[in-house]
């Protein structure tokens, strides 16, 4: 009688007291609320397809750069106006220029950073859905707006601008898609436009040069393009 009585007790105290599990694992739900209050947020959960840190010979053009994780970019349309200042990826030329990867994955998304030293005008930017023909989808900064252009609708403006402060110290932005979303997460903490268009469903990373500013304080510092998990 005195065994069953403490089985009782025990039983009715919940485990998840002493850090094994709780009762309410019976509830997924439940339990999943509990754990999210006490750990840290959790990340994206992304599968990275290559990041490129644009750290070279200060003057070598991005058709000549090796990414951090051995990809090369080409031109796919326009001239070749990008290349390396300072470890940054910066306009050497003012006009259009879009560059495809080597690496073929079809990213549907890109983390970078960008920062801005000097004047608020024009970046070159990381691309997504881009063909080996440049065109795709690109984002810069332009005087007080992130912008997303279609490479080839350039004379049609810009499909999306979200306004936002000029990133005079180093800004982390996420440029992605989802079926035919295209979205800007500024800070990478939800975001902050977005806009329907269908007309590219698929294509690798890229980088373009959208009549950027050749003031090589406006540079992007890094980008890791990956698909979504």
């Amino acid at each position: 009688m005195f065994k069953i009585l403490l089985f009782l007790i025990a039983s009715s105290v919940s485990v998840s007291t002493f850090g094994v599990i709780s009762p309410n694992s019976i509830n997924p739900g439940v339990f999943a609320a509990s754990a999210a209050e006490d750990d840290p947020p959790a990340g994206p959960g992304d599968a990275e397809a290559f990041t490129d840190s644009f750290t070279d010979t200060n003057g070598t053009a991005l058709s000549a750069h090796t990414a951090d994780t051995s990809e090369t970019w080409t031109v796919g349309g326009g001239s070749d106006r990008i290349d390396i200042e300072s470890n940054a990826a910066v306009a050497d030329s003012v006009g259009e220029g879009y560059y495809y990867s080597s690496d073929t994955t079809d990213v549907d998304y890109v983390d970078f950073s960008i920062q801005i030293t000097a004047g608020g005008q024009t970046t070159v930017g990381p691309c997504l859905r881009m063909s080996t023909s440049g065109n795709g989808y690109c984002l810069r900064w332009a005087s007080g707006n992130y912008e997303i252009w279609d490479t080839n609708d350039i004379g049609g403006g810009a499909l999306l601008q979200v306004a936002a402060s000029n990133p005079t110290s180093a800004t982390d932005v996420r440029f992605h898609v989802t079926g035919t979303t295209l979205a800007i997460d500024i800070d990478i903490d939800g975001d902050d436009g977005s806009v329907v268009d269908a007309t590219y469903s698929t294509g690798r990373s890229g980088m373009g040069c959208i009549f950027a500013d050749t003031d090589h304080d406006r540079q992007i510092l890094s980008a890791t393009w990956g698909v979504k998990e």
